[in-house]
């Protein structure tokens, strides 16, 4: 009778505790992605990295809502074996107070288990994913960001003007300012341009252009360059 008590009590423990759960981390989770929606998507990412990374943030949000689901799961079931007179039923048969509780301790075990498990295996891979996924997103700081026919600023210090942008991703007639050293303030204008990713962060590239600058003595400086590279981080590093 006691072993089919355990697995009567455990039973309902296991539903309660699942449906507790999941109501938790449903109502934080779409917390958090209400507020990413709006970031990734005004940003102009793709609603598939929006997905990746909300899922990234699953296994930690479950951990740390395992221990007041069991609680929650634990304190909901007793006071249904209470108003259903079932624990009544116990206590007058003489089982203690302990063997009535021993189920809840199983479903501790059970929390502490998928605790163990997440914090130690799925919280750090998912770490490691999101924050890869974190600086792609960071990185593509281009062409998506780039409106055709507007001035723009993809980073501080940086305004950038293209009159299009190809099913490729290549710019053409592009016109920038990078004012982020105000002693060294540059005008940059090219044929075309286009992004790649680096060590440093990304860098566009321009291809037949012209940099225009100001010298001390109040003079302009022009500078043809058949390709030159420009990193759009928040640390200026031109490279010819």
């Amino acid at each position: 009778m006691l072993a089919r008590y355990d697995r009567y009590i455990l039973g309902k423990l296991m539903v309660t505790f699942g449906f507790f759960t999941l109501i938790i981390v449903m109502v934080y989770w779409i917390n958090r992605t209400i507020r990413l929606f709006d970031r990734l998507i005004g940003d102009g990412e793709s609603m598939s990295v929006f997905l990746q990374l909300t899922a990234l943030t699953l296994p930690y949000l479950i951990m740390i809502m395992l221990p007041l689901s069991s609680f929650a799961a634990s304190v909901s079931t007793g006071n249904r074996l209470g108003s259903d007179s079932e624990m009544v039923v116990l206590q007058s048969s003489g089982v203690s107070a302990f063997r009535i509780a021993r189920p809840a301790f199983y479903l501790g075990l059970v929390a502490a288990g998928l605790m163990l498990v997440l914090a130690h295996i799925l919280v750090p891979l998912s770490r490691v994913e999101m924050s890869l996924l974190e600086k792609d997103v960071a990185d593509s700081v281009g062409a998506n960001v780039l409106d055709p026919g507007q001035f723009v600023s993809p980073t501080s210090g940086v305004t950038a003007f293209v009159s299009e942008i190809t099913a490729s991703g290549t710019m053409k007639n592009v016109l920038l300012s990078d004012q982020r050293n105000p002693d060294d303030r540059v005008i940059y204008t090219a044929k075309e341009g286009y992004l790649v990713r680096s060590p440093s962060g990304p860098r566009l590239v321009l291809s037949e252009g012209v940099a225009q600058s100001m010298n001390d003595v109040g003079s302009l400086s022009l500078l043809n360059f058949q390709d030159f590279a420009i990193s759009l981080g928040d640390d200026k590093d031109d490279e010819d």
